[in-house]
């Protein structure tokens, strides 16, 4: 599915986060508002205390009863145990306003992923934003840490925190986006300032540069014995 706005996808939450589900339903994936219900309150999990029925529904509908959509809202939950179902419905319902173009399925992903990013620290963010100029489907936690200039701890530490939010996808040691989320990251990515995205992609070319280096050595070294 294209969207004209943000268009975002995500994954069940633990302890398979970042794994995209199958597609369940209508041809969309949207599910009947009762399964919706039930995986936003397993998503969830101890982020729900007794939840409002009523609240429950709410907010599966404002996600499309899309499981992608529903599992951002259960990310959301999770990340402030301050947060109630109604308080995110309220905020996701705000969002709304801020896509006029936009209408169905589409209105839902964006909401819910212009919540997700709002929600995202300055530095996440930012990481998030870097990490849509990586030119390849997916990228391990070095390429992370040389497109956002960080440590590879600060770099890990960061991806999972991004993969727990439903914005990344782990796969053994790599990470990719959501189908979805890859174009409108790249969107993202793209506004950056040039100057901005021709040093991270500078880095990320010194960092595979020294990497084929490290190789070389390494098969001459074995070559020789």
């Amino acid at each position: 599915m294209r969207l004209s706005g943000s268009a975002w996808s995500t994954s069940p939450a633990s302890p398979t986060a970042g794994v995209e589900p199958a597609a369940t339903g209508a041809a969309s994936g949207a599910l009947t508002p009762e399964r919706a219900a039930a995986l936003l309150v397993r998503q969830a999990g101890e982020a729900f205390v007794r939840p409002d029925p009523g609240a429950v529904q709410r907010l599966v509908r404002l996600c499309g009863h899309l499981p992608p959509v529903v599992g951002l809202a259960a990310a959301l939950l999770r990340a402030d145990s301050t947060r109630t179902v109604t308080t995110v419905a309220d905020d996701l319902d705000s969002a709304r306003d801020r896509f006029p173009g936009l209408t169905g399925e589409a209105l839902a992903v964006a909401a819910a992923f212009d919540l997700s990013y709002r929600d995202l620290p300055v530095s996440r963010r930012r990481l998030l934003r870097y990490l849509g100029l990586h030119p390849g489907p997916d990228f391990d936690v070095p390429a992370a840490a040389a497109l956002g200039n960080l440590t590879l701890l600060h770099a890990r530490r960061s991806l999972a925190d991004l993969r727990e939010r439903h914005l990344l996808i782990e796969s053994g040691a790599r990470y990719r986006f959501p189908d979805l989320i890859a174009e409108h990251v790249h969107r993202l990515a793209v506004a950056e300032p040039a100057v901005v995205r021709d040093a991270a992609l500078g880095r990320l070319h010194d960092r595979d540069r020294r990497a084929r280096a490290r190789r070389g050595k390494g098969e001459s070294a074995a070559n020789r014995h």
